[in-house]
């Protein structure tokens, strides 16, 4: 059966179909560049491309620029991948920017009051 494990928000439909992840870009100049040849390409609004290779094992595709849909037969190699990603931009904890999983409620802090 489909069902949701671990804060990756990873689908688990078992071995035989694999593991399918969702992640969110979100916020100003935050998106996915382009994912061709085993190479990952995002925008993570620094002045220069963040590239990370693709590991033979783990599918992409990538529906809009803000949305990216991984899989893979193995969970572990699939999350440590997820985990290389959301390590490139971290969550800022005042307005959610940055990379989540699909289903992740960022805990944002408050702003200072005068």
């Amino acid at each position: 059966g489909v069902r949701l494990v671990g804060s990756e928000m990873c689908i688990r439909e078992g071995p035989s179909i694999g593991f399918v992840s969702k992640l969110r870009f979100e916020g100003i100049g935050i998106r996915v560049d382009s994912v061709k040849e085993g190479l990952l390409k995002m925008r993570l609004g620094f002045s220069h491309l963040v590239q990370l290779t693709i590991p033979s094992s783990v599918d992409i595709f990538s529906p809009n620029r803000t949305t990216l849909i991984l899989s893979c037969r193995d969970h572990l190699v699939l999350t440590q991948f997820i985990a290389t990603i959301k390590s490139k931009k971290s969550l800022n904890s005042y307005k959610g920017f940055g990379i989540r999983g699909f289903n992740e409620v960022p805990s944002l802090k408050e702003f200072k009051k005068k």
